[in-house]
C-alpha cells in the first residue's frame, strides 16, 4: 500500500543542533510533496517558532503543534482541530509547589510566552544553553507570565517546564494539581511538557488522518524523543533516527540515520522508491 502522508518530528528528528535542517532533507520533502505525499511537521512547538527554512517550503500547508493539541491548516490559516488546557487549570499549574524554581512557558495565541527572569531561576542549569536558543525563534518575553496569562483570560495549549535538577523536576510533578486530567510528557531529562488529558502527537496524527481519510497503512511517522512514543506506536511504518531515546526505538518498527545525518531524507526516499513499485 502507497504511503500517503509523512508525519515528522521537528527537534532531534528533521532538525539539527542549531534549529535548521540540512538542504538534503528539504530536497527530499520537496519531492515528496511534488510526488502527491503529504508532509506534516509534528512537533511540540508553536505555529510561531517553528523556523522559517521549513515555512519556506510552500507546500508544507498542515502542521500538528503543541504535541497534538493543534491541528493547524496555514493555507486557510484556520485550526482544524484543538484540545487546550482552560485558564484556570493552567494558572493552578504555572502556580504549583516548585514553578517558581524554574522556568515556565505557557503557548497560547500560536505563540511561546515566557517570563522576563528565566536565567535567574535557571541559573547554573545544564538547559540553560537549550533555552536560551529556543527562545531566539518567535517566543515572547512578559513581565509577569502568571498575570498574562490570567489577563489574558484564554485556553492554553501548553505549558512547559525547564528545571534546574532532577529534584526540581519531581516537586513539580509530585505538586501538580489535578494530575490526573492532564498528559504529562517531555523531550529533555530537565523538562516537563503539560497538554490537556488525551493530548498528545499520537492523537493529533489520528486527528488529521480522520479529517483526510487516511488509514494508518497509508501513513508514516517519524521521531526521537519521548513524546513520539505514541505516535511512532501507531502505524507499522514507524522510523526512530539513530539519536532517538531507547523507549523510542523500541516503539518504532524501523530505525533511520541520525538526525546529523539526513535521517528524515533517508526515510522519505526509501518511502518514494517503495511507491514507485506499487
Amino acid at each position: 500500500m502507497k504511503i500517503k502522508a509523512v508525519f515528522s518530528d521537528l527537534d532531534g528528528t528533521l532538525l539539527i543542533d542549531n534549529f535548521k535542517t540540512s538542504q538534503e532533507n528539504i530536497d527530499a520533502i520537496t519531492a515528496a510533496l511534488n510526488s502527491g505525499i503529504d508532509f506534516i511537521p509534528t512537533t511540540g512547538r508553536a505555529i510561531s517558532d517553528v523556523p522559517q527554512q521549513l515555512k519556506s517550503v510552500e507546500k508544507i500547508r498542515n502542521f500538528i503543534l503543541t504535541n497534538g493539541a493543534t491541528v493547524f491548516d496555514r493555507q486557510k490559516n484556520i485550526i482544524l482541530y484543538k484540545n487546550y488546557i482552560s485558564c484556570k487549570d493552567a494558572l493552578e499549574l504555572m502556580s504549583t509547589e516548585g514553578a517558581s524554581k524554574c522556568c515556565v512557558m505557557a503557548f497560547l495565541d500560536g505563540q511561546v510566552h515566557y517570563q522576563k527572569d528565566w536565567e535567574k531561576r535557571l541559573a547554573g542549569s545544564p538547559v540553560c544553553p537549550d533555552v536560551a536558543e529556543f527562545l531566539m525563534y518567535g517566543c515572547k518575553e512578559v513581565e509577569n507570565l502568571y498575570e498574562y496569562v490570567k489577563n489574558r483570560n484564554k485556553s492554553v495549549e501548553k505549558i512547559t517546564f525547564f528545571f534546574t535538577d532532577l529534584d526540581n523536576r519531581i516537586d513539580v510533578i509530585n505538586n501538580t494539581l489535578l494530575l490526573e486530567e492532564f498528559e504529562l510528557s517531555y523531550t529533555l531529562e530537565l523538562n516537563l511538557e503539560i497538554t490537556n488529558k488525551g493530548v498528545n502527537k499520537a492523537n493529533g496524527v489520528k486527528e488529521f488522518c480522520k479529517i483526510k481519510g487516511y488509514s494508518m497503512d497509508e501513513i508514516a511517522v517519524i521521531g526521537d524523543s519521548g513524546n513520539d512514543i505514541e505516535m511512532l506506536s501507531l502505524t507499522k511504518n514507524s522510523y526512530a533516527v539513530e539519536n532517538a531515546v531507547e523507549k523510542a526505538k523500541l516503539a518504532a518498527n524501523y530505525s533511520a540515520p541520525r538526525n546529523t545525518e539526513s535521517g528524515v531524507a533517508w526515510v522519505i526516499n526509501k518511502i518514494l522508491k517503495e511507491n514507485a513499485l506499487d
